[in-house]
């Protein structure tokens, strides 16, 4: 217990406005110096609802503490500590002021190693919201919902919204922490008062692992038509050129939330290249290619890609043979078996994929013998949905 004479001189205050505050103050530092501790918690609380002083609350908490009422006093004294370091800032220099700072947190200390920290819950399965208040002391705490300071082995009510009471104690240590689970149905030690109503029922709670994975919009969940861009990159000095870029068009089904089905087609013009050789040539061409295959998602947007399909390729070149020699232009097309393999990044309506293209058999060409193998290239590919359904 504090000692009441520094007590009541740390809480003395001198009230030359007769302000009732003050006065109820003066009485229950009298009070206090009594060991009158009932009576003095009334006038100090008295004193703190006709205006609030770090004083006040001090007292409040040590008569408080005297009659052993350990969550309210402390309580109390952290109101205390808060109105304190409003006085501090206003007046830095009081050293009245400091003082009684001082002994606040001297007491919050003292009182925080005799109370017991306990939050109050319903079970998992009650509908939100249904915990009305908790008593504490017959006293209503500021917010149900917080942690509250108890005396160790003190009465606890939570109060529902239908008006039931559960009775229960507070099975805490001094300077412990627990959770007290409100046991709706009764239980050991619990006394219950029904209310006038009953709860509403509620579904039983389901964990995250259980709930329903939410959609996400840039899932490929949905048909879906794609436009966009295409550009091949081969390898230098093989045939049909080195640059290729154009129009590619993609559909999509899936089948599950991770694999979709795709067919695309794509016209790449080639850039037109010449040799400067004996006779000099000039080529330039075009391939058309569809494919058939499918979508893996990886995670969150990425995808790996693969693909089957057809490629005709169309070569025009013109051979130079020299001054007053005419040019000779030939037209050649070429089929191939091609696959193509890759990993994409798809984000709402937007896709970009990196692959490479190449062929795994030569079906001939129009002008007959052996035709020029087909080069292996780097595909890249951007797009954008303009359809989904």
């Amino acid at each position: 217990m504090l000692g009441l004479g520094l007590a009541a001189r740390t809480a003395a205050a001198d009230c030359p406005t007769q302000a009732a505050n003050c006065l109820l103050h003066e009485e229950g530092v009298t009070f206090l110096a009594a060991r009158n501790f009932e009576d003095a918690a009334t006038k100090f609380e008295a004193s703190l609802v006709a205006g609030e002083t770090a004083r006040a609350a001090l007292g409040y908490a040590q008569a408080l503490e005297g009659q052993g009422k350990y969550g309210l006093a402390y309580d109390a004294i952290v109101e205390a500590d808060r109105l304190s370091a409003w006085e501090v800032r206003g007046a830095p220099r009081d050293v009245d002021i400091h003082a009684r700072s001082e002994r606040i947190k001297y007491v919050l200390g003292e009182l925080r190693s005799k109370i017991g920290i306990v939050r109050v819950q319903l079970p998992a399965t009650a509908a939100p919201g249904q915990l009305a208040a908790v008593q504490r002391e017959g006293r209503d705490v500021r917010d149900p919902r917080l942690p509250i300071a108890v005396t160790p082995g003190e009465t606890i009510v939570a109060v529902l919204r239908n008006g039931a009471r559960y009775t229960g104690t507070a099975l805490v240590g001094a300077g412990g922490e627990a959770v007290w689970v409100v046991p709706l149905g009764g239980g050991p030690g619990v006394t219950v008062t029904p209310g006038a109503t009953p709860l509403p029922a509620t579904p039983i709670a389901r964990s995250a692992v259980d709930a329903p994975r939410p959609v996400a919009p840039d899932e490929p969940l949905v048909n879906h038509a794609r436009v966009g861009l295409a550009f091949a990159f081969l390898p230098t000095g093989q045939a049909h050129g080195n640059t290729a870029y154009g129009l590619v068009a993609h559909g999509g089904i899936p089948m599950n939330p991770r694999f979709s089905l795709m067919a695309h087609i794509a016209y790449l013009p080639h850039e037109g290249f010449e040799t400067f050789d004996t006779p000099a040539q000039e080529f330039s061409g075009y391939e058309i290619a569809a494919y058939v295959g499918g979508t893996m998602t990886l995670t969150g947007p990425i995808y790996l890609a693969a693909d089957l399909g057809g490629l005709t390729w169309s070569e025009t070149g013109t051979v130079t043979l020299g001054a007053g020699s005419p040019d000779t232009t030939r037209t050649d097309d070429m089929w191939y078996l091609v696959y193509a393999v890759g990993v994409g990044l798809h984000i709402g309506h937007f896709d970009a994929r990196l692959g490479v293209e190449g062929p795994f058999a030569n079906l001939g060409h129009s002008l007959g013998g052996d035709e020029p193998a087909l080069a292996v290239r780097t595909m890249v590919s951007i797009g954008a949905d303009f359809h989904q359904w």
